[in-house]
């Protein structure tokens, strides 16, 4: 429904079960990075530069309904593994949560729609009969936005050549 004809140059106002609260709770870090499947690429490319010229990196898993989430730990998972040197856990300072995001990363590997399919959401979205959501938002790098959090805004930056 947020296609870019429906919402270029509008501001939305939409919250969350955690997503919103977990974006406040971050206010003060240098940089916010909002990201999913659809956008790994870009968050893997604008996380791994901050980390390189910070030394550190927080990952916040929003969760749902003040709980756990299988979707959010999976994506905290695929994004440490991919930022992490080879030989990482021996030379990088991480803590039990991505340790964990770590494993059910290595469980389901890189299939984004297994991973969202299995946890308690994905299933609840399917029996109200949102399968085909669910199934978009497993698709990897479809949407070449990178939303970025400052001043309890969310803006959409696109890399130069996307335009």
């Amino acid at each position: 429904e947020f296609t870019a004809e429906a919402v270029k140059g509008k501001t939305i106002v939409m919250t969350t079960t955690n997503g919103t609260q977990a974006l406040i709770a971050a206010q003060g870090a240098r940089e916010i990075v909002v990201g999913a499947a659809v956008n790994f690429a870009l968050v893997v490319e604008r996380t791994r530069a901050a980390l390189e010229q910070h030394g550190d990196l927080v990952m916040l898993c929003a969760g749902r309904e003040r709980q756990f989430a299988l979707e959010d730990a999976f994506a905290a998972g695929r994004l440490a593994k991919v930022l992490l040197p080879e030989g990482g856990l021996r030379r990088v300072k991480v803590n039990d949560g991505a340790l964990a995001a770590l494993e059910i990363a290595r469980h389901f590997g890189e299939r984004w729609l297994r991973a969202l399919k299995a946890s308690a959401h994905g299933r609840e979205l399917a029996t109200l009969g949102f399968r085909d959501d669910v199934r978009v938002c497993a698709e990897e790098n479809t949407h070449p936005v990178l939303p970025l959090y400052a001043d309890r805004r969310i803006t959409a930056h696109r890399p130069p050549n996307e335009g």
